[in-house]
């Protein structure tokens, strides 16, 4: 059965229930109907939406997260069951494991699984330039190979966390996304204006592409770092802050570039993505996010590589199973290893 995200975001929409379907009804009449039991996710991103009560039980029952979100895709609520899944020993382990090699394993495969997927990306993209433009084509390939080396320079960071290897993992990973999104720049219109990446604050079509894209990742992450027990807050690569879920951005790293950064790519090559797409308030178009939902989903529903499976699966299912993979990890069952996109 393929199950599907339903992503409200139509300004005044209302969210209801009809016996076990998820029910969406607009202001201008529209209605579609999701049996809940097909959804794996309720994202909440317009202004004005209405979820009614019912439609959260419903929802919390058939084990839908449900996340609300600014109108840039970025989340700032959540609804989940009040008993997670999972153990209290996890949890424990979790905490541990920032203390020991557990940890410093984690974090290490969380930045090389990010950068072999983004120089995958490069390459990927480099063949299809190789005719039409093959100087851009050997800039890109060349980027890749230089941030595989920066993995293999990640995949050899050992000691402790919180004695330099986090530090050491970070300064490798900025290192390779300067390089990334330099070579990144190079695939993007001229006309769109892309000043390179910037999170907050963005005022550019595709950086509130991708800002929009990495905000339904993270809600989808987080869904599935919740249920598999382990604590949001509680990562091993990026540094503790109040309120940041660390571990949900730790285990979608190595999801951006293949599903994010290549969906934001997909509408750029095809010419669909235009100026008008960003609204004189700095907001998506509606025109935009549809587009930008059809390309994630698109995204979401081909294969990767999952090593602890040893077979390729649908993208929506690799963040399960990583999540859970984590557990396994923290528990000394199996070793984690990041997913690939381009093996």
């Amino acid at each position: 059965m393929r199950r599907r995200s339903i992503v409200v975001a139509t300004h005044g929409a209302f969210v209801g229930k009809t016996g076990k379907r998820i029910v969406v009804r607009t202001r201008s009449g529209g209605r579609a109907e999701y049996p809940a039991r097909e959804v794996d996710l309720l994202l909440v991103t317009a202004r004005g939406v209405t979820v009614s009560a019912e439609a959260l039980r419903l929802a919390v029952e058939s084990g839908v997260p449900v996340f609300f979100a600014y109108p840039s895709g970025y989340p700032y609520a959540a609804v989940m069951p009040v008993v997670s899944t999972g153990s209290a020993d996890t949890r424990r382990e979790q905490i541990l494991a920032k203390y020991d090699e557990r940890g410093t394993e984690l974090a290490r495969e969380f930045v090389r699984g990010k950068l072999r997927n983004q120089a995958g990306l490069l390459r990927s993209a480099a063949a299809s330039r190789r005719r039409t433009n093959p100087a851009e084509a050997d800039e890109l390939a060349g980027t890749a190979d230089k941030i595989l080396k920066l993995a293999e320079e990640a995949g050899s960071v050992s000691g402790a966390l919180d004695s330099g290897a986090a530090k050491r993992l970070r300064s490798i990973e900025s290192e390779a996304a300067r390089a990334y999104w330099a070579a990144f720049s190079l695939m993007v219109p001229r006309q769109l204006g892309f000043p390179g990446r910037v999170t907050l604050g963005a005022e550019d079509l595709v950086n509130s592409l991708l800002n929009y894209g990495y905000g339904v990742l993270r809600a989808r992450v987080s869904a599935a770092v919740f249920f598999a027990g382990l604590d949001l807050h509680a990562g091993f690569l990026h540094v503790d802050r109040a309120g940041r879920p660390s571990l949900a951005l730790d285990l979608m790293e190595e999801f951006r570039p293949i599903v994010v950064d290549r969906a934001v790519l997909t509408l750029l090559g095809r010419g669909r993505a235009r100026p008008s797409w960003l609204e004189p308030s700095g907001d998506l178009s509606k025109e935009a996010i549809s587009a930008l939902l059809e390309a994630l989903d698109s995204r979401l529903d081909s294969r990767v590589r999952c090593g602890s499976l040893g077979r390729r699966v649908m993208v929506r299912t690799a963040i399960r199973l990583q999540a859970r993979l984590v557990v396994s990890h923290l528990k000394g069952t199996a070793s984690y290893r990041a997913i690939s996109g381009w093996s």
